[in-house]
């Protein structure tokens, strides 16, 4: 029988606040305009097709807002979105650092522990704007390059590299 992880109960009490007690998040001019996006795209019947134009001038988040689209059609309440998408989030984080442990030959507690206790990352998770997901794509692209210096094949760096194109174009302060 396995040796509990007890890191895991760090972890496991900060992903069981986050649900119990969403907390105040940002809604700043980004969120709304986001929101604005999908709920247009929503009226039209059809997936958006542009995002929002960033300080460079390049159009970026069209994904974040099919995503938001598909959050508004179980409810238009802000709050709702935002806990579904922490949720989304929190499952994918714990996917992430579980390959990650497996590709690394490590216990998952000690770093699950430390990515769900950071403050940082807990309220990062419940932000509904584009920045969000950047933590994931960029755990993501380091859980795929750890795959490639373990195995040394090519398609898990191809990976790495498509996860931090997709993530600067997300949010080109990004990089």
């Amino acid at each position: 029988m396995k040796k509990l992880d007890y890191f895991l109960l760090f972890a496991i009490g900060a992903c069981g606040l986050l649900l119990i007690y969403p907390g105040n998040t940002v809604w700043l001019g980004d969120e709304a305009r986001l929101t604005l996006l999908a709920l247009e795209a929503n009226a039209s019947g059809l997936p958006a097709t542009h995002g929002l134009i960033g300080a460079t001038g390049v159009t970026h988040g069209v994904p974040v807002v099919w995503l938001n689209q598909l959050l508004l059609l179980v409810g238009v309440n802000p709050v709702t979105s935002s806990a579904l998408k922490a949720i989304f989030a929190m499952l994918l984080c714990c996917g992430a650092l579980l390959q990650l442990s497996r590709t690394l030959h490590l216990p998952v507690g000690a770093g699950a522990a430390f990515w769900f206790c950071s403050p940082f990352i807990w309220f990062y998770l419940r932000l509904p704007g584009e920045n969000a997901w950047l933590l994931l794509l960029s755990l993501y692209s380091i859980v795929a390059f750890a795959c490639f210096l373990r195995d040394g094949r090519i398609f898990p760096l191809i990976m790495a590299s498509l996860l931090f194109g997709l993530m600067f174009y997300l949010q080109a302060i990004s990089i």
